[in-house]
């Protein structure tokens, strides 16, 4: 069986969006500093004003910029949340996460099993034999 990739045509300001991404990485620019301004990024990436502003609107969105009026925007992180869709790339203290998604599973994982069990004939031969399991567990 053969699967074919769905190609996802992206939007203009999407594939500025992810220009602009690549131009904070690419160009080391920090937490806290200021992104060149709209005018300067249209020449950039050669593109509307418009086009910079539906950019910098997802980056905000994202997490990534900071939009401060009369001030300029600025870079508040550079971990894309693409590739971090859940955002635990912001939160600071990974122990903490690691235990609430612990928790999480707690009470998730005995729910899916419960289930499966439930409807074995929809299941995977595999899964059939778990109501016959069960029936030893405590």
């Amino acid at each position: 069986m053969s699967q074919k990739k769905v190609q996802i045509k992206k939007t203009l300001g999407q594939q500025t969006e992810d220009q602009l991404m690549k131009y904070i990485l690419d160009n080391q620019i920090a937490i806290g500093e200021k992104i060149p301004n709209e005018f300067e990024l249209a020449g950039i990436f050669d593109v509307g004003r418009s086009t910079i502003r539906e950019a910098v609107k997802g980056l905000v969105s994202r997490g990534i910029l900071e939009v401060r009026r009369g001030d300029g925007t600025y870079v508040i992180s550079t971990v894309y949340m693409e590739n971090d869709v859940l955002g635990f790339g912001q939160i600071k203290d990974r122990y903490q996460l690691a235990l609430d998604l612990f928790d999480v599973r707690l009470m998730i994982e005995p729910e899916i099993v419960t289930w499966a069990c439930r409807k074995p004939m929809d299941s995977p031969p595999s899964l059939r034999s778990f109501p016959r399991i069960l029936r030893f567990l405590p």
